[in-house]
């Protein structure tokens, strides 16, 4: 479900979509992007309850919005999500995405 066919020209009756960690982390924005290479000491404390939680299997879906005429994402929830699976390296994640702009 990623990679090949543009996220601007895909069908958003459905809004859960699985979609590869490093792709996303590619695709961020800058801002978000360099959240989730340099985390802050307050992320890297909601990073460590979003570990413990997937040691649990609880997985929460994240939350991203793509731009209206960019292949661009923001995170509007999940930044501390993305930091534990890429750090769990774990390839695919559930991400429920929106359309807008910012």
């Amino acid at each position: 479900m990623f990679g090949t066919k543009s996220w601007l020209k895909r069908n958003y009756k459905e809004r859960l979509f699985k979609i590869n960690v490093s792709y996303l982390i590619k695709k961020l924005d800058l801002i978000d992007k360099e959240k989730v290479e340099k985390p802050n000491d307050w992320q890297e404390k909601k990073v460590q309850e979003v570990l413990k939680n997937i040691k649990k299997h609880k997985r929460i879906p994240i939350r991203i919005v793509l731009h209206e005429k960019k292949e661009q994402f923001r995170v509007s929830d999940g930044i501390s999500r993305i930091i534990a699976f890429k750090r769990l390296k774990i390839k695919k994640i559930i991400a429920e995405v929106r359309i807008g702009d910012w």
